[in-house]
């Protein structure tokens, strides 16, 4: 919705913009992939009596959760959030008038 009204306005450099600073994909990702290992971690846990092949597929979905957090944690400690402070500007020499 909010990328159909920027782009009717006639900003896509703006959609795209908003979609590599706010990083909307992976966060997502994550988002899903969390819920995901959540949901399966829980089924788990109310099988009355689990096998070792769900116990394998909980164990692989925690694997997955741990690196796909690992390496976003890694980009996101190389992405530059710092705020450039503005250079100083040298004073212009002042002209003495005697």
């Amino acid at each position: 919705m909010l990328l159909m009204s920027l782009n009717q306005i006639g900003n896509e450099s703006m959609a795209s913009t908003v979609i590599d600073d706010y990083k909307i994909f992976p966060r997502i990702m994550m988002l899903v992939v969390t819920i995901l290992t959540y949901q399966a971690t829980h089924w788990f846990m109310n099988l009355p009596d689990p096998s070792n092949a769900q116990a394998g597929l909980v164990s692989v979905c925690m694997g997955a959760l741990t690196g796909c957090f690992g390496i976003w944690m890694n980009k996101e400690s190389k992405t530059d959030r710092s705020v450039q402070a503005p250079k100083p500007v040298a004073p212009a020499p002042v002209k003495d008038n005697r």
